[in-house]
């Protein structure tokens, strides 16, 4: 006699089913992660945001090392330079599966990099680099043609106003130097079952770099591993918040909220695929 196949639960089963649908849809959407678009909130603001977490196969419940990847823009227009609207801050959330672990990293003070240039800041606070990236800026000056910049950032764990936080270095050489630091604290609020468990916002970039620079595009690749105690640990981590039965899963990934000078605001939201890994 042959043996009998098992047999699986009416929930069990209507869950493998759902799952088999899904999977192809999942998966077309995991495949058509395209790049940032422009998106246009007024005839003057148009702004971008995208990102990615790698690798994308993660274990269901226990988090595991990642490098996270974002980068957005800003684009301004108008007919007058002293009309042009102002990036005021950024803030960036990042799903409640992503985790930061700091216990034992060196941070970095505002005082070691300041006016450096990227070797030198480097040599400064080496033990507390955890990603880099990129920084671009226009300078608008009365009757001065605009200068455009776009640097090298060396991205520090930090301690900002007292809190965890980010110090971003930038350094430009072209078309002139320019070396700034732009300072992001973290802040996680308590427990809770928000889609968002993690930000990073920034101070008011006029405040901190002046109102002739605009600040127009970033980019971040975060992502550091290091040893405590002879422990290996990473200061990024991740699980795939899949549901039981779900080999894949749609989450929402991160958010970009950008505030203007005068009030305006421009959200932009990202949705990825993660798989669960085995």
């Amino acid at each position: 006699m042959l043996p009998s196949r098992p047999r699986l639960s009416a929930r069990r089963g209507r869950s493998v089913a759902l799952a088999v649908l899904l999977i192809p849809a999942l998966a077309a959407l995991w495949a058509a992660a395209s790049p940032a678009e422009i998106r246009c909130t007024s005839a003057e603001i148009c702004t971008s945001f995208d990102g990615k977490l790698i690798p994308r196969a993660l274990p269901r419940h226990k988090p595991a090392p990642v490098r996270l990847k974002l980068r957005g823009g800003v684009q301004v227009a108008s007919t007058s330079s002293a009309s042009l609207p102002q990036l005021n801050r950024i803030t960036m959330a990042i799903n409640r599966h992503g985790r930061l672990r700091l216990a034992g990293l060196p941070a970095c003070r505002g005082a070691q990099i300041r006016d450096a240039p990227s070797a030198k800041a480097l040599a400064a606070c080496k033990d507390a680099l955890v990603g880099t990236g990129r920084f671009g800026a226009r300078l608008e000056l009365p009757d001065q043609p605009t200068l455009l910049f776009d640097g090298k950032a060396l991205i520090f764990n930090a301690r900002v106003r007292g809190k965890p936080g980010l110090l971003a270095h930038v350094f430009a050489s072209e078309p002139t130097n320019l070396a700034i630091t732009v300072p992001f604290v973290i802040h996680r609020p308590k427990r809770g079952r928000a889609a968002y468990g993690t930000f990073l916002r920034s101070p008011s970039l006029p405040r901190l770099l002046g109102d002739e620079i605009y600040a127009t595009s970033f980019s971040f690749n975060l992502g550091r591993r290091f040893t405590v105690n002879g422990k290996r640990r990473s200061y990024l981590n991740a699980a795939c918040p899949a549901p039981p039965g779900f080999p894949v899963t749609t989450f929402s990934f991160a958010r970009a909220t950008y505030d203007f000078k005068g009030g305006r605001r421009a959200t932009e939201t990202l949705t990825r695929v993660c798989r669960v890994r085995r």
